[in-house]
């Protein structure tokens, strides 16, 4: 008789946080810095400076960053990564419906998380 497989239980997601984000070369790398407030995260995009929403949960991240970006700037557009020549590590991102300042708001999704720790 097989022995029966106990299922593991599967984590709850780890929650959002917001950082300090700046790019990190020609493969669209974003490095991560220190993390924020949302209060934080909102002067700092007002500032004309990055942020980026990492988590494990992509749509979670993705709300949370275009929250942040329609609190800074009142409307934000949706841009897919750039993951053309060669940058295959661009996360998506929003930038304000304006067009300036002309900053992101970069969220990790998943499966894949390219947002390097380092400082921004």
């Amino acid at each position: 008789m097989a022995k029966k497989r106990r299922a593991m239980p599967i984590p709850p997601p780890t929650p959002f946080g917001v950082y300090e984000a700046s790019l990190g070369g020609p493969d669209g790398t974003v490095l991560r810095g220190t993390s924020l407030s949302d209060a934080d995260a909102v002067a700092r995009l007002q500032r004309g400076d990055d942020v980026v929403v990492c988590g494990d949960d992509g749509w979670a991240n993705r709300v949370k960053a275009e929250q942040l970006g329609n609190t800074a700037f009142g409307a934000c557009d949706w841009d897919k990564a750039h993951d053309d020549k060669g940058r295959w590590r661009a996360l998506p991102h929003f930038h304000p419906s304006s067009g300036t300042p002309r900053v992101h708001i970069f969220y990790e999704r998943r499966p894949t998380k390219h947002a390097s720790r380092g400082d921004a």
